[in-house]
């Protein structure tokens, strides 16, 4: 898998909750745009940004590869997404109109196939994205794992104790449930911590702890010997530093030593390069 190509006839696209980004390779050039979405986001607006974005291209592509916030039945029907529930039942027809072939895959298990590159020697590959929500890929000797029908691997709706009772992940660790806890958006959030507010601190400090605990439990179930942890969420300060310290007091010494920690190496991009690799990988 070529993971910066100098060109490609395929477009890469990483919807995310509040972004999409969308990226392009052509004779040594770089095309990338962002654009905002929302849980209020539509397919409509959704197709007329990529329309805009192809418009602009200096080539016509072949086969646009998606990467989706949900469940991906097979490559070309959207099941559901928490993040933007109007993409639910979304096929990959309603896209490309026959101009150009559209593959969808799920967000995090396109990051996995682009780190699975970069960490080529990895047996158990784990990349876990906290943005909005959480979710996980995992490859095994640089395959995808994916389970019955690709939807394995859903750390953020495995569930956790809490104080007030049984939790999803998500709902204790993510973007979202950490402004709900602070009552603010995302800006005054990042306002709040770059002030030494203690409240604000003390709510990503309890939300690294509940992952941290998730992340041990990812690793005894999966015993990786490469763990990638990423997504906006987790660069909140002090957030990456404390989940690391949690599940390292919560994991079996052999599981922890034998796993390697690391960020993703393109952690703007890295969604959008894996959904490139997936499309041009279903390109006759």
């Amino acid at each position: 898998m070529t993971i910066t190509p100098q060109t490609s006839a395929t477009v890469g696209v990483d919807i995310g909750g509040t972004k999409m980004h969308m990226l392009a390779h052509h004779n040594g050039r770089r095309f990338e745009r962002r654009v905002p979405t929302g849980r209020d986001y539509t397919p409509e607006a959704l197709r007329g940004a990529l329309d805009a974005f192809i418009a602009e291209l200096p080539f016509a592509p072949r086969s646009v590869g998606m990467a989706v916030p949900g469940l991906v039945e097979g490559d070309s029907k959207i099941v559901i997404s928490n993040p933007i529930p109007a993409l639910g039942g979304v096929d990959a027809a309603f896209f490309g109109r026959g101009r150009y072939a559209v593959r969808f895959c799920n967000d995090v298990a396109a990051a996995a196939m682009a780190e699975a590159a970069v960490h080529s020697a990895a047996r158990t590959l784990l990349v876990i994205l906290i943005g909005t929500y959480i979710g996980m890929g995992v490859c095994v000797n640089g395959k995808l794992l994916m389970g019955s029908r690709g939807w394995g691997n859903d750390l953020g709706f495995h569930v956790i104790n809490t104080a007030d009772g049984v939790k999803r992940v998500n709902d204790v660790c993510g973007g979202a449930a950490i402004l709900a806890a602070a009552g603010c958006s995302a800006e005054a959030m990042q306002n709040r911590l770059a002030a030494g507010d203690g409240e604000a601190q003390a709510v990503i400090t309890q939300a690294a702890k509940f992952f941290g605990y998730a992340l041990s439990n990812a690793l005894h179930l999966y015993n990786p010997d490469v763990a990638i942890i990423g997504g906006g969420t987790s660069y909140y300060p002090g957030y990456y530093e404390t989940a690391l310290a949690t599940a390292k007091a919560w994991t079996l010494p052999p599981h922890w030593d034998c796993c390697v920690f690391a960020r993703p190496y393109d952690p703007e991009r890295i969604a959008a390069l894996g959904a490139m690799a997936f499309g041009n990988s279903g390109r006759a």
